[in-house]
């Protein structure tokens, strides 16, 4: 697994932001850019198709991001009227955002591997998962656990795709199933009706061709269905080894997320009983307030984001960019998140990217840059 780390990004020929390989911020007040900024970060990946906070994003014609994965340096770049995403430096490639051939140049890129093969739309969003806004909670609890399990390595697009064919040949049997009936009383009603107006050595020759094509008929249908049960007799096989896979995984994760969330000062202790299966399908949340919610969504990515080199088919692209995360909770409770931050950064597990207001927690020499005190940012006004 090759992690990527942001070097920088060229918004204009006038602004340049540089980033650090470990913790960074990026502060202003509300309404100066930051959530634009975000934005566009995710547009230049080609994680988003278009973004409705650039439409108004003006004197940006072509900006660029450098990039590290693992031993590789790559610039990207995208024009704000194009789809097209394109790589240069150790790799010269092009794709359109979102697309199966984006996917195929980040899943090289980061060296992305799963027990199986299948991998359509994987890496994008492992990728997309590195994003974070705290007032983003769009998608099922079925979608989150699905990138959980892409991140440890398993891609469940494996086991839809056999549920699929499965269905595809359920179709075919009982197609198949109904056609022989036909087939069968065709054949009943043919001899009997020939028997009137052929002569025996005749209508045996014909009640032979009749015979044959049936058992033909009858003998495709037996091999689907023989088919169908192998079929299903493997899917539940791969079902229970992947079940016994993703659990192991999950354990080996669990303990960091309880030792991280009880870094967190939260008056809600009734969270810390929740189990981490209960929590990864988001199941008795009822009693979390949105603070404690966010302050999970948080941990978690905190836990499955990083870039784990000792862990096999471990995917975590060890970046984690947040938008108006920190901002939203007390001041303690964000100096103990800014502490666990800071020790994991550290490790060289992660590089963590935050946007947000000013805080008094954060270091100064943290700060990478300030949004101008101006509505738009001033970046994004020319």
């Amino acid at each position: 697994m090759s992690r990527i780390v942001l070097k920088k990004i060229q918004i204009n020929n006038k602004t340049v932001i540089e980033f650090n390989e470990k913790q960074n911020y990026i502060i202003g007040a509300n309404a100066t850019g930051k959530t634009t900024l975000f934005n566009l970060i995710q547009y230049i990946l080609g994680l988003k198709s278009n973004s409705s906070r650039l439409a108004n994003v003006r004197f940006i014609e072509s900006p660029q991001l450098e990039c590290r994965f693992g031993n590789k340096f790559v610039k990207i770049s995208r024009k704000m009227d194009s789809s097209t995403i394109i790589f240069e430096g150790d790799i010269q490639k092009k794709a359109r955002a979102m697309s199966v051939e984006l996917n195929e140049i980040y899943t090289e890129l980061l060296d992305i591997k799963f027990i199986s093969q299948f991998n359509e739309r994987a890496s994008l969003d492992i990728l997309s998962y590195s994003f974070f806004s705290g007032l983003d909670f769009k998608g099922s609890s079925l979608e989150r656990r699905d990138t959980y399990n892409k991140i440890i390595g398993f891609n469940s697009e494996y086991l839809n795709q056999i549920e699929r064919d499965i269905k595809t040949i359920e179709e075919e049997v009982t197609l198949e199933s109904q056609g022989l009936k036909f087939v069968e009383q065709y054949k009943k009603e043919v001899e009997e009706s020939i028997g009137h107006f052929v002569d025996i050595p005749n209508l045996n020759k014909i009640n032979d061709v009749l015979k044959y094509e049936y058992l033909k008929i009858k003998e495709r249908s037996i091999k689907n269905y023989d088919l169908l049960q192998n079929s299903n007799s493997v899917y539940k096989q791969e079902k229970r080894i992947s079940e016994e896979y993703i659990n192991e995984k999950m354990i080996d994760l669990e303990s960091f997320f309880y030792e991280t969330l009880k870094r967190f000062d939260l008056s809600n202790k009734n969270l810390h009983n929740i189990s981490f299966k209960e929590i990864l399908k988001q199941k008795n949340f009822n009693f979390l307030s949105f603070g404690e919610r966010n302050i999970i969504h948080l941990v978690l990515r905190l836990t499955f984001c990083r870039s784990l080199h000792n862990s096999e088919f471990n995917n975590g692209v060890g970046l984690l960019v947040t938008d108006e995360v920190l901002s939203m909770h007390e001041y303690h409770s964000s100096s103990e998140i800014n502490n666990k931050i800071s020790d994991i950064v550290n490790e060289g597990e992660l590089q963590f990217i935050s946007f947000g207001q000013t805080n008094n927690f954060i270091p100064r020499e943290l700060i990478v840059f300030e949004m101008p005190y101006r509505q738009g940012g001033g970046i994004f006004e020319g």
